[in-house]
């Protein structure tokens, strides 16, 4: 093989390289990032300065006070306001999975019932953002969400779901009721 060959292969190898480079290769926009899935919610909700949560006939109301989560009721609760500054963020950044549709009186199926958790976000001149999450999904990979005024029902990821429980799990075993010891059981 003479150089000139040699010559003539490099140039084709560089023109090839040039062109898949150009047509090929490309650098993703920042919409692109999340696939095309659209947000639960506005990431405006991570400047709430009130959360608010329920779970069955437990709660916590929480404040920013000098840009720090301090929970103020129930009181006397110890939860780190990491752990609040980590749902809120979660909750900012979740995505819409898929999206379920209205389900009508079918609420139960998804955990949307008595059982879900409320999930209410307040913002100085802002209307608040309340929603539900539900039950985790069949594949387990994801959460039912529905925001409250809302009958349209989504699958978000599962992040939300994993620092609620861990906010309800630091508020401590509920208080169940006085038991009189020296009774008997049953009377």
């Amino acid at each position: 093989m003479s150089w000139r060959q040699i010559g003539v292969l490099y140039v084709v190898a560089t023109l090839l390289g040039a062109w898949y480079l150009g047509r090929e290769w490309h650098v993703l926009a920042p919409h692109e990032e999340t696939g095309g899935r659209t947000r639960l919610l506005s990431p405006e909700v991570a400047a709430a300065d009130e959360l608010r949560m329920a779970r069955r006939d437990r709660h916590l109301v929480a404040r920013r006070v000098e840009g720090r989560w301090t929970v103020h009721e129930p009181p006397g609760a110890d939860v780190p306001a990491d752990l609040l500054t980590a749902l809120v963020e979660a909750l900012a950044a979740a995505d819409v999975i898929q999206h379920v549709g209205d389900v009508g009186d079918e609420r139960t199926a998804f955990g949307l019932d008595e059982q879900a958790v409320t999930i209410e976000l307040v913002a100085r001149e802002q209307k608040p953002v309340a929603l539900r999450l539900g039950g985790i999904n069949p594949g387990g990979t994801a959460v039912y969400a529905q925001r409250v005024g809302s009958p349209d029902v989504v699958l978000i990821g599962r992040n939300v779901r994993y620092y609620e429980d861990l906010i309800f799990d630091a508020l401590g075993p509920k208080q169940g009721p006085v038991v009189d010891e020296a009774k008997p059981v049953g009377g």
